[in-house]
């Protein structure tokens, strides 16, 4: 009976560092505060689940909004992120510029993983 419970635990223990760590190689920089709010109000505008935390399942999934172009979604999430953006002070907005073009990369080179 030990040996069962330690053997579960440790399958617990395991898939929970699994998520802990589910997308070690994302390393983007933020813009700033109020174009993550931004991201953050578009994205669960179409998806309740999400994120901009790269240690979650959900993370790329929630990138595909904002990186897999032409999709319906994208369009929506750019231009709802895009006119809450332009509240941003400048040095954000230009500061989006380069993570989005960095983010994106990372979704294109990741868009397949399985957390």
């Amino acid at each position: 009976m030990h040996s069962l419970v330690l053997v579960a635990t440790l399958a617990i223990g395991s898939v929970a560092s699994a998520a802990i760590n589910c997308n070690p190689s994302y390393s983007v920089p933020s813009a700033g505060d109020c174009i993550k709010d931004c991201n953050q109000k578009a994205g669960t505008g179409l998806y309740k689940d999400w994120t901009n935390d790269p240690v979650s399942p959900n993370f790329i999934k929630s990138l595909s909004y904002q990186c897999a172009r032409g999709t319906e979604d994208y369009i929506t999430f750019m231009t709802n992120a895009g006119i809450c953006m332009t509240a941003c002070n400048k040095e954000q907005q230009t500061g989006f510029g380069k993570e989005f073009v960095a983010a994106c990369t990372w979704y294109g080179q990741h868009k397949d993983d399985k957390c």
